[in-house]
């Protein structure tokens, strides 16, 4: 896969993946180059992450020719607006590259309204996923995972959740954790964070930080299917981001040429040859 970048960025009909862009309500993608203070939400929701406690000229890190958020494990997050991750049928992504395994747990991305109401994936201090989607009482579904990470690579992780189809953890494309489904959550009105647990009622204390980095999340109003997840995975950090491929095809009978989109009969555009 080639590099994404700045020029080679497209998102719904412009992206080469369109199919994937399908409920997108929030994407961060830090591989496609720095930005400063702020995580850019490359979904047009606007939903732009502020960077909390960063130093933008050392956290912003190259990993494997891309870059990434390097999160301290002591205070730094990125810290959404409140108005994401309200939808009964969510589904979360994130590319993640732990520095090391925690006491407790490292926060990917979290939901938290209060101690009881919560949606959050973690990385644990087994090297394991853990997946929460919580509402009050009763607790609505726990996922503990079964693969194994191991510090310093690379590990494509997801979490889907709806009343329907109940808990889903994916690692790497797979199938990592599963739980019944009960009832529909309920997160209140609290930020998203990524890299930290966040407790709104609760003195508005962040905590759980994750120590390493992490690229590429999205948030979606859907759950997605094990294929869409397997395929995001494929396209590895940033590829949903590349744009559609164009070629030029010359129309003798009109005089002119003409660009057409990759799998479209779309016309984009045409000029005398």
């Amino acid at each position: 896969m080639t590099r994404p970048s700045w020029q080679d960025f497209g998102t719904h009909d412009e992206s080469a993946y369109p199919e994937l862009w399908d409920g997108v309500v929030g994407a961060w993608a830090p591989c496609l180059g720095p930005t400063g203070s702020r995580l850019h939400d490359m979904s047009r929701g606007n939903n732009w992450a502020e960077l909390q406690f960063f130093t933008p000229d050392s956290d912003w890190q190259v990993s494997e020719g891309q870059y990434a958020i390097n999160f301290d494990g002591s205070n730094n997050n990125a810290r959404i607006d409140r108005n994401l991750m309200e939808n009964p049928a969510q589904t979360c992504t994130a590319w993640v590259r732990g520095s090391t395994f925690p006491n407790a747990y490292n926060t990917v991305i979290c939901k938290n309204e209060d101690t009881n109401r919560y949606w959050t994936i973690l990385l644990k201090s087994n090297g394991k996923m853990a997946y929460y989607v919580h509402a009050n009482i009763p607790v609505f579904a726990d996922g503990t995972g079964l693969f194994q990470l191991s510090i310093g690579r690379w590990y494509f992780v997801a979490m889907s959740y709806s009343a329907t189809s109940g808990l889903s953890g994916y690692v790497n494309g797979v199938g990592d954790a599963t739980a019944a489904a009960n009832g529909n959550p309920t997160t209140g009105s609290s930020f998203v964070n990524i890299g930290s647990h966040y407790q709104a009622l609760v003195g508005g204390a962040s905590g759980r930080f994750f120590d390493g980095l992490i690229d590429d999340v999205k948030v979606y109003n859907r759950v997605l299917l094990p294929s869409e997840i397997s395929r995001l995975y494929g396209l590895g950090r940033g590829g949903m981001y590349q744009r559609r491929r164009r070629r030029a095809i010359y129309l003798p009978q009109a005089g002119f040429q003409a660009a057409w989109a990759r799998g479209s009969n779309v016309m984009l555009g045409f000029n005398q040859p």
